[in-house]
């Protein structure tokens, strides 16, 4: 019972801090999508500025939105703007980026201030396709497991010698590649990165890795 006294006030302390934002206070957010990487605005970034408040969901507490999001897309020149008037629901705004699946962006959301003209600029990387050819040597008998992960996480599994994956990457930034082994008797796991630079600005890229077992880590 007293653990849970502690827990309340500490809720309730937490949500007594929040001030809410009064209503009818005009902002301006504006500014510029990059791609960074080839130095060209990126076009047709969609922008969201969000109102939020601090209250509880379900069996969580914590920020989460209220009312009607505001949305624009960036131009031809990477610009973009957007103007809102606060209701008085929320206790702060936060701006987000979105884009297509051919690009990687990672400050995505950011928190605004109200009641002033702001400038937030983004940056995202524009991705290209690798063609990975996968080369296992000295593989025992039965073959140990090789999978391999690109930096967004997607899981590629084989168990044969010789195989081509598809990953997607960042041309003329460092990229790692990470191959991982599971021993079959064990499901043991060990971890090997291979860190690489594609250099140029092609759409897709060929490129040979050799996997040895051996030179794995406590295997």
């Amino acid at each position: 019972m007293k653990t849970f006294f502690i827990s309340s006030l500490a809720i309730v302390l937490l949500l007594a801090g929040c001030k809410k934002i009064p209503a009818g206070i005009n902002s301006t957010v504006s500014g510029t999508v990059m791609d960074n990487n080839r130095g060209v605005p990126i076009m047709n970034a969609k922008l969201t500025v969000q109102e939020e408040k601090y209250h509880f969901y379900g069996d969580e507490a914590g920020e989460f939105p209220v009312g009607s999001p505001i949305t624009t897309t960036s131009g031809p020149d990477g610009k973009y703007s957007i103007t809102f008037t606060s209701n008085g629901q929320g206790d702060e705004y936060e701006l987000g980026l979105s884009v297509d699946s051919n690009y990687l962006n990672e400050n995505n959301w950011q928190k605004i201030p109200v009641g002033k003209d702001t400038v937030v600029n983004f940056n995202a990387w524009q991705l290209a396709t690798l063609k990975a050819h996968i080369i296992v040597k000295n593989n025992p008998a039965p073959p140990l497991t090789v999978f391999c992960d690109d930096f967004a996480g997607v899981g590629i599994w084989g168990t044969n010698n010789d195989t081509v994956v598809t990953l997607k990457v960042i041309p003329n930034r460092p990229n790692g590649l990470q191959f991982a082994i599971k021993v079959p008797a064990n499901q043991y796991e060990s971890m090997l990165i291979s860190d690489f630079t594609l250099s140029g600005f092609s759409t897709t890229y060929y490129q040979t890795f050799t996997v040895d077992p051996s030179t794995f880590p406590e295997l």
